[in-house]
C-alpha cells in the first residue's frame, strides 16, 4: 500500500508538467493564464483521487487507470480548450505581457 500511495503522490507533478506542455503546444502560447492553471489542477486532482482510491482498493492497474480515467479527463480538457481557445489564448497573452511589466507578487494584489 505504501508504495502505491507514493507513486500516486509523485504522479501529480508529472501529470501537471505534461498538461502544461500539451497546453502550450495546442494553444501555441508560452505563458499559461490563471484559468488554465486552475483547470489543470482540477484535472490532476480528479485523476489522483480516482487512481488513489482504485489502486489502494486493488480495483485497477495503472494501465487501466490511464485508459479509463486519465484519457477521458484529458479529452475533456482538450475539448474545453477547443471551445474556448480564442479567449484563453488572449488571456495567456495578457498574462505574458503582465509578467514582463508587473512583478509577479504585485499582480496577485490586483
Amino acid at each position: 500500500h505504501v508504495a502505491t500511495v507514493g507513486c500516486v503522490a509523485s504522479m501529480g507533478p508529472n501529470l501537471t508538467r505534461l498538461l502544461q506542455a500539451l497546453t502550450r503546444e495546442v494553444l501555441a502560447v508560452d505563458t499559461l493564464c490563471g484559468e488554465l492553471v486552475t483547470v489543470m489542477r482540477r484535472v490532476v486532482s480528479e485523476y489522483a483521487h480516482a487512481v488513489s482510491f482504485a489502486s489502494l482498493a486493488f480495483l485497477s492497474s495503472p494501465e487501466d487507470s490511464a485508459e479509463h480515467r486519465l484519457a477521458p479527463l484529458v479529452l475533456s480538457y482538450l475539448k474545453y480548450m477547443q471551445r474556448n481557445w480564442e479567449r484563453i489564448a488572449e488571456d495567456c497573452e495578457m498574462e505574458r505581457l503582465l509578467s514582463t511589466v508587473v512583478d509577479r507578487r504585485m499582480r496577485h494584489i490586483f
